[in-house]
């Protein structure tokens, strides 16, 4: 009978355990990982830190017909008592401008119509390249968030086993965006 016991006491033992590590890592996971919204009506902008792999994921949401989403990889730095720079990189850079040259061969064939959006997407592709070369300086509320995050993250992150990085997420909802895009334009064409 006694065996028999600890036998039980034994696997009880081993699922608590089992439980300890799993909430410890979900905790180290989310330390390491923060996350910050922004809504205005149908825009929503999301931020995805990651102090570990020092980078960022942005997305940006319009929830309206048709949606529109966005997202971009940036390298992150602390270059400073809270000062926050990101860079976006150079794999999601070249993603981007193929997108805009996209946009751009598309709307060349009605140059009249399209002035006013051609002027921009040429605006967004020279800040684009820019943004390739020059660390840019995370706006205020959000570096203030962020550097509390960092200090909770530094007095209390244990290593886990590594989640899926920011950069295979970003390149899923890349490849996603383009697969949406793609059925929604054949939609239109039927």
């Amino acid at each position: 009978m006694s065996i028999e016991w600890g036998v039980i006491a034994a696997v009880i033992g081993w699922m608590f355990w089992k439980m300890n590590q799993g909430l410890r890592a979900e905790t180290s996971l989310a330390l390491r990982r923060v996350e910050h919204w922004r809504r205005h009506d149908v825009f929503v902008d999301t931020w995805m830190f990651d102090f570990v792999e020092m980078t960022m994921l942005y997305s940006y949401h319009v929830n309206d017909w048709p949606p529109t989403e966005s997202h971009s990889l940036h390298h992150l730095r602390r270059s400073g008592v809270g000062r926050w720079e990101t860079r976006i990189t150079p794999e999601s850079a070249k993603y981007e401008l193929a997108e805009i040259e996209n946009e751009l061969s598309s709307q060349s064939q009605e140059p009249a119509q399209n002035a006013m959006s051609i002027r921009q997407a040429e605006e967004r592709r020279d800040g684009l390249r820019r943004a390739q070369q020059e660390w840019r300086i995370l706006e205020e509320p959000l570096a203030a968030q962020l550097e509390s995050e960092f200090h909770v993250f530094s007095s209390g992150y244990a290593p886990v086993d590594p989640a899926v990085s920011l950069q295979e997420m970003w390149r899923n909802l890349t490849r996603q965006q383009h697969e949406k895009a793609l059925r929604r334009a054949s939609r239109a064409s039927e």
